[in-house]
């Protein structure tokens, strides 16, 4: 069982092996990190025998571990939080306040209510009510049983090792926990809250948590899409991975380094944010983009004028118009209200004017997006 990993279990002798030298390339597309000012996160898409969206989202004292659509036929699936040379003890609690010791032994200690559970420095702890499994006892085995290039001894010692079941053929199944290191006691088990962050989203698609002493977002999305939480909205147009950090500083990344453009909207404080950013490319492909809000071009209502751009009437109680410099062989046009829900989307060719039925448009303040073959726009359209 390797930390981190959602798969299904297997004894030695069904263990596949690695080629000599063990290496085995990955399959997963969607699968990289973003790291500003010393906090980030990371997320792994993982596609070879389970399905599962894993994400890890990394603060000051904790890291937040998340997965969704933990799916496959395989039996006996488990996420792995952690296996490792086993301590004298390891130490739950079930109130949050007393604490359990377990030693050596041939024991599978389970439950459903773990407030933590503690071992060698680290406390993992468990926001929900899942079913979470561990061990603490004697295990041997042969590193040529994992690799042909390994050695034939055969290694004996004791093993702690932490894990949740899915069982078997789950479908869309989740888990959270958390990971706090350096933690020696029980008085900071204690006084560790999950007060201190909300898992907004856990779902197949978004996977967002947001840290209340940080004032933090950090969100995976794994498909465009928005979310909206305290006031705080953020819309993207495709899958990346993004950071707001106390309402300042946004950061970008796409994991599957394929991208060279991503939209991203963000609404704070009754203020609108824009903008079509450039990623990095070349041999930083993949790396993160930060810039402050401050630096983004806050569009208000009666800002409408866009170059190369017109929609009219502004506002809009009926039927408007979306029209184009010039003519464009394809155009993508699409329509998100104030709290960054998509309503509208459509593909247009050959034309420069598009005409529509104010009925696709929410009321208030909607964005429009439209993307031609060389260039993106975005501008605001009131429907009274």
């Amino acid at each position: 069982m390797i930390p981190g990993t959602t798969m299904p279990y297997l004894e030695n002798e069904n263990l596949p092996t690695l080629p000599q030298g063990g290496v085995v390339v990955g399959k997963s597309t969607f699968v990289g990190g973003l790291s500003a000012n010393n906090y980030g996160l990371t997320v792994y898409d993982n596609v070879k025998n389970v399905r599962a969206n894993k994400g890890w989202f990394m603060f000051d004292e904790e890291v937040i571990c998340l997965g969704s659509f933990v799916a496959g036929v395989a039996s006996d699936v488990r996420t792995t939080i952690n296996q490792c040379n086993g301590a004298d003890s390891v130490y739950y609690s079930l109130d949050g306040i007393n604490e359990f010791a377990v030693g050596l032994a041939d024991t599978v200690i389970e439950s459903t209510n773990f407030h933590w559970v503690r071992h060698d420095k680290v406390t993992y702890h468990f926001p929900n009510n899942d079913t979470i499994r561990f061990t603490l006892k004697e295990q041997s085995g042969r590193w040529i049983d994992i690799n042909n290039a390994g050695s034939t001894d055969t290694i004996t010692g004791d093993v702690f090792t932490l894990w949740q079941p899915h069982g078997d053929a789950p479908k869309k199944q989740t888990y959270a926990y958390v990971v706090v290191p350096n933690d020696t006691s029980l008085t900071q088990a204690q006084n560790y809250s999950l007060n201190n962050f909300d898992i907004v989203i856990n779902s197949d698609s978004i996977q967002v948590v947001y840290h209340k002493t940080l004032n933090m977002y950090q969100a995976i999305f794994y498909q465009a899409g928005s979310f909206t939480h305290n006031g705080v909205s953020i819309t993207v147009d495709k899958a990346c991975l993004v950071m707001l950090e106390n309402d300042s500083l946004l950061s970008l990344s796409d994991p599957t380094q394929g991208q060279s453009q991503l939209f991203v909207h963000v609404n704070k404080d009754g203020k609108d944010y824009s903008n079509n950013f450039y990623l990095p490319t070349g041999a930083m492909k993949g790396s993160t983009h930060s810039v402050a809000l401050s630096n983004i071009e806050t569009t208000s209502v009666e800002e409408i004028a866009v170059v190369g751009l017109k929609v009219y009437p502004n506002p809009v109680t009926d039927n408007f118009t979306i029209e184009l410099a010039q003519l464009e062989e394809a155009i993508n046009v699409s329509i998100y209200d104030i709290t960054g829900k998509l309503v509208f989307q459509k593909e247009y060719s050959n034309t420069s004017k598009i005409n529509l039925n104010g009925k696709v448009l929410a009321k208030g303040i909607n964005l429009i997006r439209v993307e031609t073959s060389t260039q993106i726009f975005s501008i605001k359209l009131i429907k009274e």
